[in-house]
């Protein structure tokens, strides 16, 4: 069970991580706009999202194994625990 617990800690730091890029990139996109900088936000943004998309890649099969890894009885009690 310890192993699980850790597996959703790494998860949700992960996601929380990915969620903040997300915001930065849209930030740069609406404040670059507001200064005149709209090449350089555009370039900003894309990098940024293509970071947190790249990150998603690796959240989504720690996620599946977990689910795999959960017993055969009751699983959705397991997973909500």
């Amino acid at each position: 069970m310890n192993l699980f617990t850790s597996n959703l800690i790494f998860i949700a730091i992960l996601l929380l991580i990915v969620t903040m890029i997300e915001t930065l990139a849209y930030s740069t996109r609406i404040s670059g706009a507001r200064v005149k900088l709209i090449a350089t936000a555009v370039s900003l943004f894309s990098t940024l999202v293509i970071l947190s998309r790249f990150s998603t890649m690796f959240q989504q099969p720690l996620t599946g194994k977990l689910i795999v890894e959960a017993p055969e009885t009751n699983q959705l009690a397991f997973l909500e625990d």
